[in-house]
């Protein structure tokens, strides 16, 4: 009995080796992927490449130069029109009223009328008016107006008249303007550039119906 005993322990012992034995082999078996993994979850540079972007040094802009390029914009208080007149013509050489075409504003047909007036000076006179429709019986409202002669050779220095006030136009009345609306000595002489070579000259008008 003492021998089976004996031999049962021994048994157990040498089992118990074995066991050991493996879990020893199975770690160091281990050792290698843990150390890799180690260092693959380790912090590494990332290898991101250099970014290239463009940089332009700061530069003052040519107004001057951008305004030829792109034009200016204008603000006008209503819808805009051009009447063309001739300096030789007879009516406005003998102080006549000279009537331009007809520019329709919200269904109604306005005007540019001139005449040159030799009251106290010499000058142009010029004129907005209101017309009769044909096909309403609208014969009055209220507008404000802008008047520019043009210079041919630089708009910039076209001349400009503003009435700010409203005025009531009425179809049976002449019209609003100025008797004294710039010097004709001055729109005649060729080299203010208010006339062209034919002696034409151009008068735009923006209405504003309230």
């Amino acid at each position: 009995m003492e021998v089976l005993i004996a031999d049962l322990k021994a048994s157990v012992k040498c089992t118990e080796d074995v066991i050991e034995d493996k879990s020893l082999i199975q770690v160091l078996n281990r050792i290698p992927q843990v150390e890799g993994e180690i260092e693959e979850s380790s912090l590494q540079r990332l290898n991101i490449p250099d970014v290239k972007y463009t940089w332009f040094e700061q530069s003052v802009i040519d107004k001057t130069f951008s305004e030829k390029q792109v034009g200016t914009l204008e603000n006008r208080i209503g819808p805009t029109f051009i009447t063309s007149f001739n300096l030789d013509d007879v009516n406005i050489q003998n102080g006549k009223r000279l009537y331009g075409e007809y520019h329709y504003v919200q269904g109604l047909p306005w005007s540019i009328d001139v005449r040159k007036n030799n009251e106290g000076g010499s000058y142009l006179s010029i004129y907005l008016k209101l017309n009769k429709p044909e096909e309403s019986t609208v014969d009055n409202c209220n507008a404000k107006c802008v008047i520019s002669l043009l210079n041919m050779n630089d708009k910039s220095l076209s001349y400009e008249r503003t009435d700010s006030k409203v005025h009531k136009f009425i179809t049976s009345n002449t019209g609003c303007g100025w008797n004294k609306f710039f010097n004709w000595s001055e729109l005649s002489n060729q080299s203010r550039g208010f006339i062209d070579r034919k002696n034409n000259f151009f008068v735009s008008s923006t209405v504003q119906i309230v």
